[in-house]
């Protein structure tokens, strides 16, 4: 056995080294193996120059691959390795020939590095930087020395003394102690380790580490008064659910743990670290609390729940300490609850929000009128909320039919339930309800205007909550046979034309253009909108197709008046039980016109303004000249609401009669003639006789100087301008606007 192995035996029967020099102050190299080495340790090579009956070797250099090297010098006499490597690597002993180089026959091997002594400290297995007294905290010391080699552990404490025991327990020595008992050391405080930061680090003694001189990084940590906390992993739960209790205190220390309504209250054994029912504590026959020791990460934990509501005080109390330290937590339980945050009412045939807040649980289950629809038999609660759509109307779920009908429709929640669906949860008491009202849609329209021209167009609008489109017919003043708005009617019969226009999920809004081709019958046409009721069809015919239902109901529709085919429309949304919907209105088809309104005089220089009315389309554009003695600048103005105005500049006209024409460009015009005056002079004001000054009197009575008036002079008319023949300006002025005018209305073709 060597020596370093019954020094080992010695340390692990005393489990001490304090004293004991192991290692000594050189390395001993030892011949035919590989040896470790740190820079900084002394070498002795006296078994190698012994085996091979050398008095000096070589160290060479040896990479991984090749056992050629460069010589790093001669052997000396201190042994030094600090004289021998400048970095860490793997070396040759050189002590066989050939000399000079790494050969197969240099066995003798050296692995340099560099020494590593890193410190911090642990407890519980974490790393702090803080503890309360009366913890035990580990020496975690990371290093590649040898477990023989001797350290000291410093710790100066807040006064700036080097500790050299444990001031707690004076037998547990800190200096001149082996590497592994240093590595893992557990250190136990007390109030003999006084408050303030430490700072601790371990440095080897050279003499019994191989002649290594070297030290660790300090590392700082602070020593704090002993407390004691309790915290609860909610503040607010519910009845039968669990609650985790965390305890942060010294350790070591003696804690009890109580609740001040027992009867009411169960610390759940098994769970965390209630494992021993030597830790119960029973006062009156019931169980009172739980009594434990704080180890040494100083936190312990504990589960308790509570089986009726009220508020609930939990305290834990140090008895390692006196006075005793304590401190509490409140916790209110309540019911199982489930608050709804749903509207009131809600159109038939509108998508509806399920949404609320859960006090507790992961999923909740969704009953209406006690039947569960599918799909809602589990919804996710996060963050304690939960929300799903659903449809209403003819698109609502399987196994939910109450919402299929106008009505009242009660909506029950159950948190946790193990639901499925169409289940009847009749029998179940709910966490929560909700009730809200299915009302029947309803339907608004308007037309863009009473009257259309041909070759225009119309918008039909409105709003209908409650669906998802509608549907709008247009009949001729002739009934089905006559000639409608467009070819293609999207029906059987050219009097009838048949669109949809969807409703915006939005705001209920919706919108159609309808073109009017230009031989179309004129006269007054019925429009209607309708929307299919709760069932998604129209009267009780089964039908989704307003086209289809009529025909359905009435056959052929193709002899069928106007005022039939109302009649038909309203028998067939009014029969008994249905709650379909229906809009009626009437607009003007007929030839395109432009008239103008009377058109005042005016004098020179005054605005004239001309207006008119119309049957063309919105926008569309009006070109309109004014012709006489000199032609005003022409101008095109656009359809607003069936009428359209202009205002000329006449500060250059000459007085006479002019012409007024307002042109659709699709040859629809109307003339009107006005006179522009001249234009009125305005009087000159009559000049104000100037008075001479009175003389001052004198003593002697002097008659008074008669005034003498200045005479107002007459004024001259100015001679009348002569008129201005027109120039090509108003011409090519007319020719730009009609250019102008073309082509939009191709565009709009």
């Amino acid at each position: 056995m060597s020596i370093l192995a019954v020094f080992a035996l010695a340390l692990a029967l005393t489990g001490s080294a304090a004293g004991v020099c192991i290692t000594g102050d050189h390395n001993v190299i030892q011949p035919d193996t590989t040896n470790s080495v740190l820079i900084g340790q002394k070498l002795d090579f006296s078994l190698v120059e012994n085996k091979y009956g050398k008095t000096g070797i070589s160290i060479i250099g040896k990479s991984p691959d090749s056992i050629k090297g460069k010589k790093y010098g001669e052997t000396s006499s201190d042994y030094d390795t600090k004289s021998y490597f400048t970095e860490p690597g793997t070396y040759c002993v050189d002590a066989n020939p050939p000399y000079g180089e790494c050969d197969a026959n240099d066995t003798t091997i050296l692995s340099v590095d560099n020494p590593l002594m890193e410190v911090s400290i642990k407890v519980g297995g974490k790393k702090v930087s803080s503890f309360a007294q009366n913890t035990a905290f580990t020496i975690d010391f990371s290093n590649n020395l040898n477990d023989s080699d001797s350290v000291n552990v410093r710790i100066k404490n807040p006064d700036g003394n080097i500790l050299t025991s444990n001031p707690s327990n004076p037998a547990q020595i800190f200096e001149n102690i082996t590497v592994s008992t240093a590595e893992g050391m557990l250190i136990t405080t007390d109030e003999h380790w006084k408050v303030g930061k430490y700072i601790m680090w371990i440095e080897t003694n050279s003499e019994c580490a191989q002649g290594l001189d070297y030290r660790s990084n300090n590392y700082t940590f602070e020593i704090l008064k002993p407390t004691i906390s309790i915290k609860a992993s909610k503040t607010t739960t519910v009845i039968n659910t669990d609650v985790t209790i965390t305890v942060t205190g010294a350790y070591n220390h003696q804690i009890y743990l109580n609740t001040s309504v027992p009867e009411h209250t169960e610390f759940r054994f098994g769970y965390e670290d209630y494992t021993s029912h030597t830790q119960d504590v029973i006062v009156g026959g019931k169980m009172w609390g739980i009594k434990d020791t704080i180890d040494e990460d100083g936190v312990r934990k504990y589960v308790v729940r509570f089986d009726d509501t009220g508020t609930y005080t939990l305290e834990v109390k140090d008895t390692s300490v006196s006075p005793p330290l304590t401190a509490t937590v409140d916790i209110t339980v309540e019911e199982k609850k489930v608050e709804p945050e749903m509207p009131s009412t809600v159109m038939l045939g509108k998508k509806l929000t399920i949404r609320g807040h859960a006090n507790t649980g992961t999923t909740v289950c969704v009953a209406i009128n006690d039947i569960v629809p599918d799909g809602y038999a589990s919804l996710t609660i996060s963050d304690g909320e939960f929300s799903k759509d659903i449809e209403t109307g003819v698109y609502a779920p399987k196994n939910a039919s109450a919402l299929k009908t106008i009505g009242t429709v009660t909506f029950e929640f159950f948190i946790d339930a193990n639901c499925y669906n169409g289940m009847d949860t009749s029998d179940l008491t709910p966490d929560g309800t909700w009730t809200l009202l299915l009302m029947r849609g309803n339907l608004t329209a308007k037309l863009s205007s009473t009257r259309v021209a041909l070759g225009d167009s119309f918008t039909v609008s409105g709003t209908a909550p409650g669906s998802k489109n509608v549907h709008i017919i247009t009949i001729t003043p002739r009934g089905a046979g006559g000639k409608g708005i467009r070819r293609n009617t999207g029906t059987n019969y050219t009097g009838i034309t048949y669109d949809r226009s969807s409703v915006s999920t939005i705001d209920n809004s919706f919108s159609k253009k309808l073109d009017v081709r230009e031989d179309a019958d004129t006269g007054s046409y019925l429009v209607a909108v309708l929307s299919p009721g709760s069932d998604g069809t129209y009267g009780n015919t089964g039908k989704s197709d307003l086209i289809e239902a009529l025909e359905w109901s009435y056959g052929d529709l193709s002899t069928k008046t106007q005022t039939d085919m109302l009649d038909i429309l309203n028998d067939l949304v009014t029969r008994a039980g249905v709650d379909d919907l229906m809009w009626i209105g009437y607009i003007t088809i007929e030839s395109p016109y432009v008239r103008l309104n009377p058109i005042e005089s005016v004098a020179v220089g005054e605005p004239l303004v001309v207006n008119g009315t119309t049957n063309r389309e919105e926008g569309h554009p009006i070109i309109i000249t004014v012709k006489g003695p000199v032609e005003l600048t022409p101008q095109t103005v656009y359809v607003t609401n069936g009428t359209f105005s202009a205002t000329f500049d006449t500060s250059n006209a000459v007085p006479g009669t002019y012409t007024v024409t307002a042109d659709d460009g699709d040859g629809h015009t109307d003339i009107a003639t006005v006179e522009i005056l001249t234009a009125v002079p305005s009087p000159t004001p009559s000049p104000t006789p100037t008075v001479s000054p009175t003389p001052t009197p004198t003593p002697s009575p002097t008659p008074t100087p008669t005034v003498s008036p200045v005479a107002t002079p007459t004024p001259t008319p100015s001679p009348s301008p002569s008129p201005t023949p027109p120039g090509f300006e108003a011409i090519f002025a007319v020719a730009g606007l009609l250019a102008v005018a073309y082509f939009v209305l191709r565009r709009r073709k």
